[in-house]
């Protein structure tokens, strides 16, 4: 997603309470000055930093599933948990490698296996 500062999103549960700052380090591109970078995967020297607002659900969807001909019909819902965080700062050079209080990892299922 593109991002800006003092903007406000939504991502999928986060794990970072809300009024923390959280940093997102897996940058793909960044513009500034009218010079455009991009990373191979990720560039390592700019960062995002953000504070977490309020986690929250998103609307209901309706999940209907039925079996022609044999009188089967079920109807669920889902509401998929979020996280609403604002952009404070985007930091590039010596700055971004300087972590605020909490590191989002956005790919938590890697870092388990990493460990094992």
């Amino acid at each position: 997603m593109i991002v800006e500062k003092g903007r406000w999103y939504e991502v999928n549960r986060l794990e970072a309470a809300p009024g923390s700052t959280i940093r997102l380090g897996r940058v793909l591109a960044h513009k500034a000055n009218g010079d455009i970078r991009f990373g191979t995967p990720y560039l390592e020297d700019v960062a995002v930093h953000a504070k977490v607002l309020d986690h929250m659900q998103g609307e209901k969807i309706t999940v209907f599933k039925y079996k022609p001909k044999k009188h089967y019909r079920r109807t669920n819902g889902h509401r998929q948990q979020l996280t609403r965080f604002m952009v404070t700062e985007v930091l590039e050079g010596q700055e971004a490698g300087e972590a605020p209080v909490a590191v989002v990892d956005e790919n938590p299922a890697a870092a388990t296996e990493e460990a094992a």
